[in-house]
């Protein structure tokens, strides 16, 4: 893997993260996941992220990548939780409206 390779790689993971699906597994995106796999990768993303407040880390099956808060006991990280699950119920009953 070259530099180049790696750098883009790490860009775009950190992205994805950040301002996309927030979720990589090997089904939606396999060379993301492949990346993350790597444990040097995954610190190196996780570093970055240390910045922002945030942390790359695994579902109990290892199977799923997902962007979390660094410390979800904080209260800025339950401050910004706050509105999306004040607007949880309102979405939820509009989408088994569809249905």
């Amino acid at each position: 893997m070259t530099t180049l390779t790696v750098s883009t790689q790490f860009k775009s993971c950190v992205q994805e993260m950040l301002f996309g699906r927030q979720f990589i597994c090997e089904q939606t995106n396999e060379g993301l996941y492949r990346f993350l796999s790597d444990p040097y990768q995954l610190t190196e993303v996780n570093n970055y992220l240390r910045t922002l407040d945030r942390v790359v880390r695994q579902s109990p099956g290892k199977d799923t990548f997902f962007l979390s808060y660094l410390n979800p006991d904080d209260s800025d990280y339950k401050a910004a939780c706050r509105p999306f699950y004040k607007t949880l119920p309102k979405n939820t009953h509009t989408l088994f409206q569809l249905f």
